[in-house]
């Protein structure tokens, strides 16, 4: 799910996977966020890593928010509040 999708504003690094790397993320949903899920931020800078960790938080009920830098973590910040972040070590 994309910032959009967790905190309902528009998101200008809505996937970066393809704007990025040119990897597509097909079958990841863009709807709203069940209010019932904890959210989760993760920092990483590795798409396929991204992607195994999204796929795991997901399957046990973590609806997650991929950044891939510092930068893009803190305005993610400004505007929403996860209750987890994961950082990977830069």
């Amino acid at each position: 799910m994309t910032r959009a999708g967790l905190c309902g504003i528009n998101d200008p690094a809505r996937d970066w996977f393809s704007t990025v790397y040119g990897v597509s993320r097909s079958g990841v949903q863009d709807e709203a966020m069940d209010t019932n899920m904890a959210t989760v931020l993760l920092l990483e800078d590795e798409p396929l890593i991204a992607m195994d960790l999204e796929y795991g938080l997901r399957e046990v009920g973590f609806d997650v928010a991929i950044v891939a830098t510092c930068s893009e973590a803190i305005d993610w910040l400004e505007v929403c509040r996860p209750d987890v972040v994961i950082v990977d070590i830069l």
